[in-house]
């Protein structure tokens, strides 16, 4: 449907099909709004001013793009949602593959069935109520025109977002330093879907051996090597140790 918007009454006497542009007082507060639909036949509408006037400013907005819902791309989203209130002219966008916010300080909880899934992740969507939420990838940035391509589907297609001010919080991936050998046999620990293969990966172990009667393919399966010893790796190595335990038990 095409919309031009003209500031003035218009009518149409039965005498003439032609619209009647002389304005009316009772009609000063409405816009003229001519559209063409699909099929090619036009209608005339009268809308209130505020209206158009409310459509036209939609151009005019500030547009702030956040790529990722990590914890500094959430923060800043939260923010934003909290003056958009207040600040009418600012067009906020959040980009994430995922619909939800995940707590990743509490991954390994989930790794050893501590906790359900849902106890660490909050929709997006309930979250922020004035914020434009995009569920897809990001493909490029492309600084000069200020524009990211995003895609998204079963069958991916390609959107352009448009920015005045771009926000990146992507996060980042595992480093394996170089080590190709642990890059190619280890598992990560860095999302949900992580967490939730690495317990999976737990019990599997537990049932094969449990059946295994020979001591040499027995022993590896209840054997687990955690590589890196920062938070992450701690928690992990620790949770692993106790749900292997108590399961053994």
């Amino acid at each position: 449907l095409l919309l031009i918007f003209s500031p003035c009454c218009c009518t149409r006497s039965q005498a003439s099909p032609e619209l009647n542009l002389s304005c009316c007082p009772e009609y000063s507060n409405y816009f003229h709004v001519c559209g063409w639909n699909k099929c090619g036949t036009s209608r005339d509408l009268l809308v209130p001013a505020e209206v158009c006037r409310e459509s036209i400013k939609m151009s005019d907005k500030k547009r702030i793009v956040i790529l990722g819902s990590g914890f500094g791309g959430m923060y800043a989203a939260l923010e934003f949602d909290r003056t958009i209130e207040r600040n009418k002219d600012v067009e906020v966008t959040l980009v994430n593959r995922e619909n939800f916010f995940l707590f990743t300080p509490m991954l390994h909880e989930v790794a050893a069935s501590d906790l359900d899934i849902t106890h660490i992740v909050s929709p997006v969507r309930k979250l922020l109520k004035h914020v434009n939420i995009f569920n897809g990838d990001v493909e490029s940035i492309d600084v000069a025109n200020k524009a990211v391509t995003v895609s998204h589907g079963k069958d991916p297609h390609f959107h352009d977002l448009k920015y005045d001010h771009l926000v990146l919080s992507l996060g980042s991936i595992t480093n394996f330093f170089g080590n190709k050998g642990l890059e190619e046999n280890a598992l990560t620990m860095k999302s949900l879907g992580d967490a939730i293969y690495l317990r999976n990966h737990l019990i599997s172990n537990l049932e094969e051996a449990d059946f295994e009667c020979c001591p040499n393919v027995r022993e590896p399966l209840l054997n687990f090597v955690v590589a890196g010893g920062g938070f992450a790796g701690v928690e992990t190595i620790a949770a692993i140790h106790d749900f292997m335990h108590e399961a053994v038990e």
